[in-house]
């Protein structure tokens, strides 16, 4: 069972993911952030999966109001893969913590703390 307290999630389309896996997480300003309006440089993050569910409901809140259209809303996350990290890969004292559902980092996250969940249709 997994722990809310041990583990953060990322997600991310899956075209991103070989270049991820290669890389690791960098702090930049994504597609998503861009989508919303979000100009901040970093990588977005929640804590423990109620973190990452809660963020994924207010981003589908956003891509509805934004694009009126749930279909629209939707596509945005087919093909996303949700990436899960041990908290020993982040050090929250190097974040910018809103709530447990938007963390920002500006450190880039390993690919070797990564580990891969992925949503097909």
């Amino acid at each position: 069972m997994d722990n809310n307290n041990e583990y953060y999630y990322h997600f991310t389309n899956i075209e991103y993911l070989k270049n991820i896996l290669i890389n690791g997480l960098i702090s930049l300003n994504g597609e998503n952030c861009k989508l919303v309006g979000d100009k901040r440089v970093g990588i977005c993050v929640s804590k423990g999966i109620s973190g990452c569910v809660g963020f994924s409901a207010r981003f589908w809140y956003k891509m509805m109001f934004l694009f009126h259209n749930r279909d629209i809303a939707r596509s945005h996350f087919i093909d996303t893969v949700f990436l899960r990290f041990n908290i020993n890969c982040l050090n929250e004292k190097d974040c910018i913590v809103e709530n447990f559902t938007q963390i920002f980092s500006k450190k880039t996250i390993s690919p070797d703390c990564l580990k891969i969940c992925y949503l097909k249709k």
